[in-house]
């Protein structure tokens, strides 16, 4: 029986009996570390583009923002490690491969990555 068939057949009740096994205490009680969090925004490097961190999943500046460099570099303070890091492209952010400007993008990537773009984006809002 192939991957395909065996999750095709799990009712929802038997998905709420396997949620319901995990341990509480290993979700709720992260590791709080204060750090640093330091990378590049990539499309082409992304000049003058907005970073702040979220904590809550919220789409909501947790932190303060900062800008990125002219090599689209950033760095911010970090209150845990359970968090991501939100880049917002806006009116005054420039695409610098190709000079134009680059407005109302939003990437995300996890903690601890060093580089936001596209695929982090997309392996972020995928889980």
């Amino acid at each position: 029986m192939s991957k395909k068939n065996i999750a095709v057949r799990l009712s929802p009740l038997s998905l709420l009996t396997l949620t319901a096994c995990v341990n509480s205490d290993s979700v709720n009680n992260f590791v709080s570390t204060a750090g640093l969090a330091s990378g590049s925004a990539f499309l082409g490097p992304l000049k003058n583009a907005l970073v702040y961190i979220d904590y809550h999943d919220a789409s909501i500046a947790d932190s303060v923002s900062v800008r990125t460099d002219a090599n689209g570099r950033y760095t911010l303070e970090t209150l845990n490690n359970n968090y991501t890091i939100v880049v917002v492209t806006d009116g005054n952010t420039i695409d610098n491969s190709s000079g134009t400007v680059m407005s109302g993008v939003t990437l995300k990537a996890r903690a601890g990555s060093t580089v936001v773009t596209a695929a982090s984006t997309m392996m972020e809002e995928s889980g």
